[in-house]
């Protein structure tokens, strides 16, 4: 069984877009997603007038398109009803204190094992059109945990970067953190992240790579995120 459902953040309007050219701003060209609060308008020149006069400069701000987020809990517990889950909620938790620019959940339950965890990325990737996918569950060495696996037929770019660094702040907390195989990966416009299965562990992993992943999706195109310094401060080049 697969649960799903979506929602918005009560930063603003929680929509579904035809397609990802729909977020492109009307306002001047550039990359989909990206809308800088000092994107600019410039006006078409005039057959009369000299330069200054024909371009005309405004600082007003380009309206952001909500991102569009992915919780998935891979579980077969808890697509079963065996038990609640814990961790996609406490991904959402997590991710609703830290980002203060607009967005939705998309957030599905499904069952361990490697067809259940590929058939859902590719959709939610290719089909649901989503910026950013935080998976929960399946990454540790038992026969169902096939999550990486999964990962590994459905990324074309991965960042091992991401699951290098959680395993090393993970070690800190538990020794059993060594054992995780946490991947992280881009699917066309799309940054899927493996976290930890234990609500505590997700917290502290979360804050260890948060703060590359707004800049990751500037750089593949997808949804701008903003965030709350007192939670996680993003970091982006200047000018970015």
């Amino acid at each position: 069984m697969t649960l799903r459902w979506t929602r918005g953040n009560g930063h603003g309007l929680a929509f579904r877009p035809r397609s990802r050219q729909h977020r492109r701003t009307a306002l001047e060209p550039g990359p989909i997603g990206l809308n800088p609060p000092d994107r600019r308008i410039r006006l078409p020149p005039s057959r009369s007038g000299t330069r200054s006069q024909r371009v005309l400069w405004t600082n007003r701000i380009a309206p952001m398109s909500p991102a569009r987020i992915g919780i998935v809990t891979i579980s077969d517990r808890a697509s079963s009803g065996g038990y609640a889950d814990l961790s996609g909620p406490a991904i959402e938790a997590w991710l609703r204190q830290a980002i203060t620019s607009p967005w939705s959940v998309d957030y599905r339950v499904i069952p361990d094992g490697f067809e259940s965890v590929r058939d859902t990325l590719i959709d939610m990737c290719d089909h649901a059109g989503l910026d950013l996918i935080c998976t929960t569950g399946g990454t540790g060495p038992a026969p169902r945990d096939l999550t990486p696996e999964a990962m590994a037929a459905v990324i074309e770019k991965p960042l091992p970067g991401f699951g290098e660094q959680m395993r090393r702040i993970s070690l800190n907390e538990v020794p059993t953190a060594i054992l995780s195989r946490q991947e992280a990966g881009v699917r066309g416009k799309t940054l899927i992240v493996n976290l930890p299965g234990k609500p505590a562990s997700i917290a502290v992993c979360l804050g260890a790579v948060f703060p590359a992943i707004p800049y990751c999706l500037d750089l593949i195109g997808a949804g701008r995120i903003e965030t709350d310094p007192q939670v996680c401060v993003a970091f982006r080049p200047k000018g970015a």
